[in-house]
């Protein structure tokens, strides 16, 4: 005697074998790709928002992420995208002011102060967990004088 298959049910069980596999597999993300979750939050000097400048913060392990600083002193982090967050674990964190040539800091601006641009001087670090951070807050000390911009001149236009 033959055995027969139903058409139906053999297309659904491989449907369902592939939907199985891609869970499994994680076709979500690339391999290569470590696995991020969103991170957002404000950035303060002595109670005020910075408003100005890049967040970077780096893992043990994979690539950085990075967020502008908006006026009102929010950011969000991306990796792999804009807004895709930060890779699961501890990050050291640095801000910096915006590099001359993506041009002029707005006069008044509130930036970071200099010891935060380095891993080693900021002693700033996150711990990313896989649900996520939002309204992460991190509250800078230092001088707002030596934090405010009050040059606007981006060079000579020639």
């Amino acid at each position: 005697m033959a055995v027969t298959y139903d058409r139906g049910v053999w297309l659904c069980g491989g449907f369902l074998s592939m939907i199985a596999a891609c869970l499994a597999g994680g076709c979500g993300r690339p391999a290569y790709q470590l696995e991020t979750a969103p991170v957002s939050g404000r950035v303060m000097l002595n109670g005020e928002p910075v408003t100005s400048g890049y967040i970077y913060t780096s893992p043990r392990k994979g690539r950085l992420a990075t967020g502008s600083i908006e006026p009102d002193g929010s950011f969000q982090l991306g990796t792999y995208s804009k807004t895709d967050g930060a890779i699961v674990g501890r990050h050291a964190v640095m801000l910096a002011p915006i590099p001359s040539d993506e041009g002029p800091t707005p006069e008044g601006a509130v930036v970071p102060p200099a010891k935060y641009a380095s891993a080693s001087s900021s002693g700033l670090t996150i711990d990313v967990p896989p649900e996520g951070l939002t309204d992460h807050l991190f509250e800078l000390e230092g001088s707002l004088e030596e934090a405010t911009a009050t040059s606007v001149h981006p060079g000579p236009i020639e």
